[in-house]
């Protein structure tokens, strides 16, 4: 039985979109793919080159994130004022697993960083920043523990 539509579904199919000309190009920037009509629509049918484009590039990912949490520049044009901060919204609002793993691995990284710098600070403070806490952690119950600022003495009263 011959439809005449089954062959504009099979050369539709056949035909690559211009988003798949895009992710064919070596170095395409994440503005042009969310510039292209049809990304959001291959992004919710996990359109297999476009997921990989975002985990092949996590940078991209982090960019999605700033377009989120970053103002634009005042002199910004319209597209990254409104158009790619909303798209990006879109785009983790998806819950696509391979985006937001991809997501989630490279806010480890820059998480675990942040707590070993802040490890490193604690190390670098002298005794005297800590020198309440311990003195409170070496009182038994009952005792009143005092200090002084700019005292260095500690002193417990039965």
């Amino acid at each position: 039985m011959n439809s005449p539509f089954s062959g504009l579904f099979i050369s539709s199919s056949l035909r690559t979109s211009a988003l798949d000309d895009l992710l064919n190009k070596p170095d395409v920037k994440i503005e042009k793919l969310l510039d292209n009509d049809d990304f959001l629509f291959k992004l919710k049918n996990s359109n297999p080159k476009l997921l990989d484009y975002f985990t092949k590039n996590r940078h991209y990912v982090k960019q999605l994130v700033d377009y989120i949490i970053k103002m634009p520049p005042e002199d910004a044009d319209e597209k990254r004022a409104y158009k790619y901060p909303f798209l990006a919204c879109e785009i983790f609002e998806c819950d696509v697993p391979p985006i937001m793993n991809t997501f989630f691995i490279s806010h480890r990284a820059s998480l675990e960083e942040k707590l070993r710098a802040s490890e490193q600070l604690k190390k670098s403070q002298t005794p005297d920043d800590f020198e309440i806490v311990e003195a409170k952690s070496e009182g038994s119950e009952g005792d009143v523990v005092s200090s002084t600022q700019g005292d260095s003495s500690v002193s417990t009263e039965k």
